[in-house]
């Protein structure tokens, strides 16, 4: 299952950038061709929604003073990080099956192993669908999995970063590492009756397990607060359980 969560602090989930965050105003001047207080209700790149005493008004972007426009964009950006409809995120999970055959007896192989091995990696697709840049994505992701051989068995993680900025628009394709799914049994002194029969001296089951894969993208708004994103395919563990993980 994919889980994707919208962003802490952050609630408004709406098909263009929206601003509005509570306790932001976008104070006006006669310059600007509107005078007072407003509300920024919706940017889309050459108009701006603004709500006021005297209701709902749309004017052009480039109407307002240059640091009016400033802060009308720095805000459409941090609506755009958050929102799941301007940067979406979609998680693709794919493997490659590579086989381990018995040796047939005529090898006289007295160890082997036959089974299996998942090759396993995920491809991670974020875009922009915004009418605005977003700048300093940050994105980190956690790959969880449990090595087992015989009666033992280990935590694995494969953790990666990457930062990058996107144009409205664009889209970026990140594939992660690779890792390697094992399900096969393990053959020691191995005696051949003939044909592909043995008797087995010993036998170590091997078999890992895939757990998922947590995806963590960061930000720093227009007040330099770190403003988190996840996402999650599989069965993540509690993050109170990661430190378990090597």
């Amino acid at each position: 299952m994919e889980i994707c969560k919208k962003a802490v602090f952050f609630s408004v989930l709406l098909l263009v950038a929206t601003i509005g965050v509570a306790g932001d105003r976008l104070t006006l001047g006669v310059e600007d061709g509107l005078d007072g207080e407003w509300d920024v209700r919706g940017y889309e790149g050459d108009t701006v929604r603004l709500y006021g005493s005297s209701g709902m008004t749309t004017f052009g972007f480039d109407t307002f003073r240059p640091e009016v426009q400033k802060k009308i964009v720095a805000w459409a950006v941090d609506d755009a990080f958050n929102s799941s409809s301007s940067l979406s995120i979609r998680v693709k999970q794919e493997e490659e099956r590579e086989k381990k055959k018995r040796p047939p007896a005529s090898e006289k192989k007295k160890e082997f192993e036959y089974g299996k091995i998942e090759h396993v990696h995920y491809t991670l697709l974020i875009k922009n669908r915004s009418a605005v840049a977003i700048d300093d994505i940050e994105v980190e992701y956690r790959i969880f999995y449990e090595e087992s051989y015989g009666k033992s068995s280990i935590l694995r993680v494969v953790d990666e970063k990457e930062v990058f900025s996107l144009s409205p628009g664009e889209k970026r394709t990140l594939t992660t590492d690779t890792v390697f799914i094992r399900d096969f049994l393990r053959v020691k002194n191995a005696v051949r009756e003939g044909g592909d029969a043995f008797s087995r001296g010993s036998q170590t089951v091997v078999k890992d397990h895939l757990q998922g894969i947590h995806i963590t993208l960061t930000r720093q708004d227009r007040n330099q607060t770190p403003v988190v994103r996840t996402c999650e395919k599989g069965t993540v563990p509690n993050k109170s359980e990661w430190d378990n993980y090597l």
